[in-house]
């Protein structure tokens, strides 16, 4: 999976989580939008949300801003200031030491994504 599939995943998330679409909503623009790309037409799941008339500007743009909160959060959970950098999540996870409300977070979110769209 690339980093944009997986960001795009995430958003879809982040728009259930927060009650914005539905887990079918979502599911359904996933779809539109490997139609789209398998038309050379590829456009982000928030844009196509938009035009679904399912979510609007301003929600798209607190997703993406939760979006980039969560991925700051990620990366930068039990690291000095200076080495603070993106990380991939998996092994952020396996090598945070202590920390459980943090650890918490970040399973709770993957078993997130993983009943919504696995």
């Amino acid at each position: 999976m690339t980093s944009t599939q997986i960001l795009e995943r995430r958003f879809g998330m982040l728009a259930v989580e927060k009650g914005f679409a539905t887990k079918k909503q979502i599911n359904r623009a996933f779809e539109d939008q490997k139609r789209l790309t398998a038309d050379g037409k590829y456009m982000f799941l928030g844009d196509i949300l938009i035009q679904a008339e399912l979510i609007s500007e301003k929600q798209r743009d607190a997703l993406l801003e939760s979006q980039k909160e969560l991925k700051n959060k990620l990366t930068n959970i039990d690291k000095p200031e200076e080495d603070k950098k993106e990380e991939d999540p998996l092994k952020l996870i396996a090598r945070t030491k202590g920390h459980a409300e943090e650890k918490w977070e970040i399973i709770v979110s993957a078993l997130s994504y993983h009943y919504l769209f696995c």
